[in-house]
């Protein structure tokens, strides 16, 4: 069992560098080859997701609005994720395997989808391979900051996902969704430990429910 703690600040403040990193590298054109530099990026990438057991820890989520509310986290791979918001929000998100499902504590209501929907279905996949499950549109490698950024296809439209993995360990440390209007939503991850047991009925889903 791996146990990583940080400070969050930390993290967010190598986070707000992305910005100046992403102004200042050169993206690859779409449909050109990557450099061995940028392949390197990408399998580090993969390789990393695929070392993942399981991973738990802490969030801080900003939404379009700016909004920002923070959480708990367990992943566990194959297939499984539980996204518990702290209060006042009582929304969790939880995947079993087969489907993804939000929950509304305080509404009483669930919505269901098929997990292979959701933007972070590769981070729960039984392997991961960034380069041949995903269309990647730019990969940026700078200091202490890697970025990987990928189309992602839903029903809803076409949207991207930038991944952000610290440059020495290839951990990840932050993720930005961004949807088929623009809006983008991020997610930094702290306090974070891998390898631990978790418990498989934490991602109990009532697919039956309405």
């Amino acid at each position: 069992m791996t146990r990583i703690k940080t400070r969050f600040s930390r993290f967010a403040a190598r986070a707000a560098l992305v910005g100046t990193l992403l102004a200042t590298a050169l993206p690859t054109p779409l449909g050109a080859a990557f450099a061995p530099d940028q392949e390197q990026v990408i399998a580090k990438a993969s390789s990393y997701i695929n070392s993942i057991t399981t991973m738990q820890g802490e969030f801080v989520q900003v939404g379009p609005d700016g909004q920002r509310v923070e959480g708990t986290f367990i992943i566990s791979r194959p297939g499984r994720l539980l996204f518990r918001y702290n209060p006042p929000v009582r929304v969790e998100i939880v995947a079993d395997g087969k489907a993804v499902v939000i929950r509304d504590k305080k509404l009483k209501t669930q919505d269901l989808y098929p997990l292979g929907q959701t933007p972070l279905r590769f981070l729960v996949s039984e392997r991961a391979d960034l380069a041949k499950d995903s269309k990647v549109l730019e990969v940026y490698a700078e200091n202490d900051m890697s970025a990987v950024v990928v189309e992602e296809k839903t029903p809803l439209g076409t949207g991207k996902i930038k991944l952000l993995f610290d440059t020495e360990t290839f951990e990840l440390k932050q993720w930005t969704v961004t949807d088929a209007q623009g809006q983008e939503t991020s997610v930094a991850l702290y306090n974070i430990e891998t390898g631990a047991s978790v418990d498989p009925k934490l991602f109990w889903i009532d697919h039956y429910r309405r």
